[in-house]
Formats: structure tokens, C-alpha cells, sequence
């Protein structure tokens, strides 16, 4: 993977546009992508990719009426980021995922780098486990060959409440 820059911005206030200004500076700058992740009270997130002083790929989830959701597109952002075809395969399935919470789990995984961290949780961060992502994929594109076997998310290991941490609230 290419090397990538990345801001996050966890605000009170719905507004990312310092983040995202910030990020369009740095890339006029640098020759290098930069990753800006807006996460808002466990209803939306927003990563954002830019590439000199411009934005050139998007993906966010939302679950209010007043932030419109935004399927990213894989190509692009394999691209920016110089992921390979595997890589753009999942993150095709991490688009796909309606919540805010699970894809920001995903997308850490992928690039291997936090993507959230609260500014007084940052001593107590702990990484998603890689397993979270291998585990979430082959979950999802498990072919069934009789849906009378078909398990719920919450029956598997990985996905059971008692096995999740909740890891963007302090």
C-alpha cells in the first residue's frame, strides 16, 4: 500500500470542513494521498480521499436523513491507495456495510491503521484484530447451498455481542 497521511475528526459539531481544508493543503504539498475519516455519534462516518488539493474518492455510511450515505467506488480508491485486485474485492464488500461502527472496524483492518481514536481514549486504543475483517468476509460471501442452514451474524464467533469491544467509545 502506498504511504497515506491521515487526519480524523470526531466533533461535536457536524462540520468536517477544517479537516478536509487541512487535507487539501497537505496534498498540494505532499506527493501522497491523504485519508480524512469524519465520524459522528455512531450514525455516520465519512472517509474522504485527497489527492493534490482535490477530492478523489469518497465513501460514507450514514444512518440519519441528514447526511446523505455515499457508496465509495473501489477502483478509485484501490488506485489512491495502491491496494492490490484482492484488496479492491474487499473493500467492495466493505461498502456494502451499513454501519458506521463495523465499516470503520473494516476499514482499519485494511490499511492497517487506526482510523478513529478519541482524543482522551488515545492511551487506551486497541487495535481491530486483523481476524475482524477475514472472519466479517468470509461471513458474507459464504455461498449457502441450503438456507435452512443459514447462521445469524450473532451466532458466529466474531460478530456474538459478548465477543465485541466496543472500541470508538471510551
Amino acid at each position: 500500500m502506498r504511504g497515506v497521511l491521515w487526519e480524523n475528526s470526531i466533533a461535536a459539531s457536524t462540520f468536517a470542513a477544517p479537516t478536509q481544508t487541512a487535507a487539501k493543503r497537505l496534498t498540494k504539498a505532499l506527493p501522497q494521498p491523504v485519508l480524512t475519516t469524519f465520524y459522528f455519534d455512531d450514525d455516520f462516518v465519512d472517509f474522504t480521499l485527497f489527492f493534490g488539493g482535490k477530492t478523489v474518492a469518497r465513501h460514507a455510511v450514514s444512518t440519519l436523513d441528514e447526511f446523505p450515505a455515499q457508496e465509495g467506488k473501489s477502483k478509485a480508491w484501490a488506485k489512491q491507495l495502491g491496494l492490490s485486485a484482492d484488496d479492491e474485492k474487499t473493500l467492495k464488500l466493505i461498502f456494502k456495510e451499513p454501519s458506521p461502527e463495523v465499516c470503520i472496524r473494516l476499514m482499519e483492518c485494511l490499511l492497517r491503521c487506526p482510523l478513529c481514536v478519541f482524543p482522551d481514549g488515545e492511551a487506551d486504543y486497541v487495535p481491530t484484530e486483523a481476524s475482524f475483517l477475514t472472519d466479517y468476509a468470509a461471513a458474507k460471501t459464504a455461498k449457502l447451498k441450503n438456507l435452512t442452514k443459514l447462521r445469524l451474524l450473532d451466532e458466529i464467533d466474531c460478530f456474538a455481542p459478548s465477543r465485541q469491544r466496543n472500541l470508538l467509545l471510551p
